[in-house]
């Protein structure tokens, strides 16, 4: 059966690390709390900023009894958190549409799969 690691870079939990091992696996650590960190304060602003929005747009007089049942139709948990961890993804990349770039391929090709009606 093929591998991806050697036997010699398995290393079982009792035996000891090296210290460029630990080093490594602590910067790796670091990094993957700033990621969770980064991520988490993103959608968390994603869901304020979501839900601040809808309520904004119910505050209008006429407009806001037009929109609300196509407002209620959106989740702000669901988009909250979408729009959250695109803007994030797109400030790590450098691109402000790098989700949508990598995105839109896998969902067109999802929309072609579908049996149209």
């Amino acid at each position: 059966m093929y591998s991806k690691h050697s036997s010699s870079d398995f290393q079982l939990p009792w035996e000891p690390h090296t210290q460029r091992q630990k080093h490594k696996d602590q910067h790796s650590d670091k990094a993957d709390v700033v990621q969770y960190i980064k991520y988490g304060a993103g959608i968390a602003a994603g869901i304020t900023v979501v839900s601040w929005i809808k309520r904004k747009i119910q505050s209008i007089p006429v407009v806001g009894v037009l929109a609300t049942p196509f407002l209620c139709l959106m989740p702000t948990m669901l988009l909250g958190t979408a729009v959250g961890a695109a803007v994030v993804y797109g400030i790590d990349e450098g691109d402000p549409t790098a989700a949508q770039k990598k995105l839109l391929p896998s969902v067109s090709a999802g929309a072609r799969r579908l049996p149209c009606s």
